[in-house]
Order: structure tokens, then C-alpha cells, then sequence
């Protein structure tokens, strides 16, 4: 029985091998002509879901920029002239500029001074990523059991309520940078995830721009003779 199942399983990808991306070596071993999709080893990605996880970062930015400058005593400009107006970007700027200055470095706040005193550029940018959902679906019982688990959350202490999270199809791509005349001293770049409803917080709202209107010309009809 297994054996006719195998000759007629053998049978259909011979008859259907033209269509498929699949074929024999000369020993008869089976091979993908394509690269094989392979999932990534396991690992963790840290979520952003409260104003002190800015801080956070903010923080872990600014240690990392005093480490590469360790020494250097040249001032500081955080440039968020660029930076755009999501609430994010210029709470960012806020809380890394507020630590720098508490860990000793000057920090200067004219564009012109800094320039005049050679200052090192802190610039920052961000891109927001939608994803359009995976190309699997969980199983069943793993549905099942987040719900159970989601709906025991209200009994369920603090610190552990705090550690139920999911992925979700938005991520925050980040990168931190400190320039100084067009070389790149340091750079940065770290990936979170994002609730889906978080969004907001992090995208920058359209500029109006205002057009002057053209000063009217007043036509007068004058009757001619």
C-alpha cells in the first residue's frame, strides 16, 4: 500500500513537474530549483507602548553618543529642524536634549552659534512600517489560549500584566546620528514594534502651506466717444 502511494505520488510530480518549481538531481534526490523561504532564528523585539519608553530610548541613545565621544568635549546641536511634527519626534528631541545636558555635555540651542562654534550636529529620523499581515495563520488552539489568557487579564497582577504583549504589523525603524562637516561620527539605527492604534503618535501631520493671493487689478471701463 505504501509503496503504490509512493509510485503514485512520484507520478503526479512527474506529470505536474513542468509547472513546479521542483525537480531530481541525477542520483534521484528531490530538490526546490528556488530558494526555500526559511524563518529567523528566534529572537526579541522591544515594543513601544508608553511615553517612558521614549525616555528610555532617549536615554539609551544618549549614552551610546557619549560613548563614542568619549573625551571629545565639543558642543552639542540637536537639529529637529527636520525632524517633522508627530508628538514623537519632538518629544524625542526634548527628552535627548534634557539628558545630555544632564550627564555634562554643552548643549547649544542656535543653529548659527553652534555652527560659528563648530559644533557636532545631532540629527534623528524615522520611518513607520505597515506590513501587510503574514502569510500564515496561527494555529487554532494558540488563538484560543490568547484569548483565554487576554480575557484573565484583569485578574492578573501588575508586573505580570504588563509583560502580555503581541507582534503587530507596525514597527518604528529609528536612526540616531551625530554629523560634523558631511563626516559621520556616529550612528544608530534600533527597530520596535508598535500597536497598530499607536500610530498616530508617530506620524507626521501635512504642513499647510499658505499661498499669498496675487493683488487684485482693478479694471475700469471708461466710454469712449
Amino acid at each position: 500500500m505504501n509503496k503504490s502511494i509512493g509510485w503514485l505520488l512520484g507520478g503526479t510530480l512527474i506529470l505536474t513537474g513542468c509547472s513546479m518549481p521542483y525537480s531530481f538531481d541525477a542520483d534521484g534526490n528531490f530538490y526546490s530549483q528556488v530558494p526555500l523561504a526559511e524563518k529567523y532564528p528566534f529572537t526579541l523585539q522591544k515594543k513601544m507602548q508608553a511615553g517612558h519608553h521614549w525616555n528610555v530610548l532617549a536615554q539609551m541613545e544618549g549614552d551610546r553618543i557619549l560613548e563614542a565621544l568619549e573625551g571629545d568635549k565639543t558642543s552639542l546641536y540637536v537639529d529637529g529642524t527636520n525632524a517633522g511634527s508627530s508628538a514623537f519626534r519632538q518629544g524625542f528631541q526634548d527628552l535627548l536634549t534634557s539628558y545630555l545636558v544632564t550627564k555634562g555635555k554643552v548643549v547649544l540651542v542656535d543653529k548659527r552659534l553652534a555652527k560659528l562654534n563648530g559644533a557636532y550636529t545631532v540629527k534623528y529620523k524615522m520611518h513607520v512600517l505597515k506590513h501587510g499581515g503574514k502569510d500564515y495563520a496561527p494555529p487554532a488552539f494558540w488563538v484560543t489560549n490568547v484569548r483565554a489568557v487576554t480575557a484573565g487579564q484583569q485578574n492578573l497582577p501588575d508586573h505580570l500584566y504588563g509583560r502580555l504583549t503581541r507582534n503587530t504589523e507596525t514597527e518604528l525603524l529609528i536612526t540616531t546620528q551625530v554629523t560634523h562637516e558631511d563626516r559621520l561620527l556616529v550612528s544608530g539605527s534600533r527597530l520596535y514594534y508598535l500597536n497598530n492604534g499607536d500610530v498616530e503618535n508617530y506620524s507626521d501631520k501635512p504642513v499647510a502651506v499658505v499661498v499669498p493671493l496675487a493683488p487684485s487689478t482693478g479694471i475700469k471701463v471708461v466710454n469712449v466717444d
